[in-house]
């Protein structure tokens, strides 16, 4: 049965967002799920919530750059427990048995990928992305946050900060950075005028 949880939801693409509720998946024996910590803001966002880059599927619930800690797992997941901290991107799943899939490139994948949000997964049901408290993905989607003394919100500010000058893997690449550079936080945060 699936579960609800509180978003933030557009209803169309001029009516702003509403504080309501969404619906997530039960676990796939595939499926984690994490309770999210923060979300980016993407311009991707607001492109998609305005149908700038096309019709959007409403109501909608975007966000893409999700930091979290994940309280319950499928049967079959191997590479994440409860308590982890971890991080999604843009996609959320897909069929992992073509030969894109299989080279790591899902984002080709031949069914097609499944997009964080305004996607349709492999169920018929939308995707609704992180601008919520859970989100369901995949195992195979979820990347590890290191728990190396940076809390999440440090991560998420990095997560930012890699927004201002990249558009891929930004929640993956602020805690590669952070749990390699932890002496350098300080110093990015006043380069770009953060902190």
């Amino acid at each position: 049965m699936p579960t609800t949880t509180p978003a933030l939801i557009a209803d169309s693409a001029t009516s702003g967002f509403h504080q309501g509720t969404i619906e997530r998946r039960d676990l796939r024996p595939d499926d984690i799920r994490i309770d999210i910590a923060f979300a980016g803001i993407c311009h991707s966002d607001i492109h998609t919530v305005r149908e700038e880059w096309g019709p959007a599927h409403f109501p909608l619930t975007v966000g893409h750059e999700i930091a979290g800690t994940v309280v319950a797992v499928g049967d079959e997941v191997t590479r994440h427990a409860v308590g982890d901290r971890v991080g999604v991107g843009c996609l959320v799943d897909s069929c992992g048995e073509c030969e894109p899939c299989k080279d790591g490139m899902e984002m080709f994948c031949t069914r097609p990928s499944v997009g964080t949000y305004n996607s349709q997964g492999y169920d018929g049901e939308w995707t609704m992305g992180g601008y919520a408290q859970e989100v369901v993905v995949s195992e195979r989607f979820v990347l590890r946050i290191p728990d190396s003394g940076v809390s999440l919100e440090d991560v998420e500010k990095e997560a930012l900060r890699q927004a201002l000058i990249a558009t891929n893997s930004n929640v993956a690449e602020a805690a590669r950075r952070l749990s390699v550079e932890r002496g350098k936080l300080r110093y990015r945060l006043k380069k770009f005028g953060l902190k």
